[in-house]
């Protein structure tokens, strides 16, 4: 697929953007919000044992045709793919998330920089949790509100930068990153890793995150979780069953009838709280 073959329009409307398609900051911020609204951060496929392809007509398939979910390789990979259908300059990046207090894992998170006259803005619609919302200048020491959330980016010692979330108790790092562009086939080989490995939590468990206007609704390994503001609630999984519910009422996931899921297990030891 090339940037002229990609079904611009039926992503627009996967997203409900009916507004201007243009290289600006406005379309910019608009697409961001409209596709992280509209689609859902799901792994599913890694934690039933399925293949994840990150061809883009496949890409499109999935998310644009079949309404599915994706996880950040796919959700980022297809905002790559209309960015650059439109005209936007952008650059691929791979991120460390933070697993623990202090504790990075392997470069597997996707995100992108997209350029405007000099200006650079950092996008990623892909993470599996309390990420961004919209664009934000790739600004360091900068606060940006985003409703829902509070972001920064601040100096990374060890690796270069480093985007973080205000909570009530004080900021918390989301990810650190390096700007050493990365290319396709780089993705491909991460994504293998972390799809088919028996020790990527993605694999292990299902992660599943829907964003509203007023919310986080997050499915993580057995648990299902709602933030509104200060406001949370946490609701046990108990089966298969409880959470294909979950998934189709309160975070629009609807999946094919012979897609078997087995019952959560509990987090892992050392996984980070979502």
């Amino acid at each position: 697929m090339t940037t002229e073959s990609f079904p611009l329009e039926a992503y627009l409307a996967r997203i409900g953007w009916t507004g201007p398609v243009d290289s600006s900051l406005a379309t910019l911020a608009a697409l961001h919000r409209h596709q992280l609204l509209a689609i859902p951060f799901e792994n599913l496929d890694p934690f039933c044992g399925r293949p994840i392809s990150l061809d883009p007509i496949d890409l499109a398939d999935k998310m644009i045709h079949r309404r599915r979910g994706g996880y950040c390789f796919e959700l980022n990979g297809l905002f790559l793919l209309a960015l650059q259908a439109i005209g936007f300059h952008t650059t691929s990046l791979c991120a460390r998330v933070l697993i623990s207090e202090g504790n990075y894992g392997p470069r597997t998170h996707q995100i992108t920089l997209v350029g405007f006259g000099g200006a650079r803005w950092l996008a990623d619609v892909g993470f599996g949790g309390n990420g961004l919302i919209e664009a934000i200048p790739f600004e360091l020491e900068c606060e940006f509100d985003q409703q829902l959330d509070r972001f920064r980016l601040v100096e990374d010692a060890t690796y270069g930068c480093r985007l973080e979330h205000r909570l009530q108790q004080g900021w918390r790092a989301l990810y650190a990153f390096s700007l050493d562009p990365y290319l396709p086939a780089d993705f491909a080989a991460l994504n293998y890793f972390i799809s088919r490995a028996p020790e990527s939590f993605f694999t292990r468990i299902p992660i599943c995150v829907r964003t509203t206007p007023t919310e986080r609704r997050i499915v993580v390994a057995n648990q299902f979780k709602v933030r509104a503001g200060d406001t949370r609630s946490t609701t046990k999984i108990e089966t298969a069953a409880h959470l294909r519910t979950i998934l189709v009422e309160q975070l629009g996931i609807v999946l094919p009838a012979d897609f078997t899921l087995p019952d959560p297990p509990a987090p892992p030891p050392g996984m980070r709280e979502i």
